[in-house]
């Protein structure tokens, strides 16, 4: 019950609420890793970064494919600016699941943030191709604009 109403305060924006249901939700479900999601990515909207990412730790200490704990860290570690550890996460993530293109879109941002252009460009590549195949027309357009800022980006010399 504390995790539904956790998910119905988060949907009304109320961060503080959500997260004091998911924890009670922990204390009574200790060895749910979908609990541990949960309460991971409502403190990211709250900025507690390094309480999420305690969370996601947590979570895939109890469930090690847990994919979705993965690109959340991930997803936390680029907003810290930690684009290295970001893009180990992604990768962890893409071995349990090669065919999410949000996870390829995550991995192109944070490979751009290095620099890394080439592989940001395969990333999004990437990314149109799966999103078009799910037929995810924002997806693949968002992978569109992206290589074509690329490519005026490398056109220019910046990779």
């Amino acid at each position: 019950a504390f995790l539904y109403r956790g998910r119905c305060k988060k949907a009304l924006k109320d961060k503080s609420g959500a997260i004091a249901d998911f924890q009670k939700s922990l204390e009574l479900n200790p060895d749910s890793a979908n609990y541990y999601l949960k309460s991971g990515w409502t403190k990211v909207l709250v900025k507690d970064f390094k309480g999420a990412i305690a969370d996601f730790d947590k979570a895939i200490s109890l469930k090690s494919n847990f994919t979705e704990a993965y690109t959340k860290r991930g997803e936390t570690r680029s907003l810290m600016g930690e684009y290295s550890s970001a893009i180990k996460d992604f990768n962890q993530a893409l071995v349990y699941d090669s065919n999410s293109a949000d996870t390829y879109r995550r991995r192109a941002y944070a490979n751009f943030k290095l620099r890394n252009y080439t592989q940001a460009m395969q990333d999004n590549e990437t990314a149109k191709e799966l999103f078009q195949k799910q037929g995810d027309f924002e997806g693949y357009k968002s992978s569109v604009d992206s290589i074509n800022t690329l490519r005026e980006i490398m056109r220019k010399g910046g990779g």
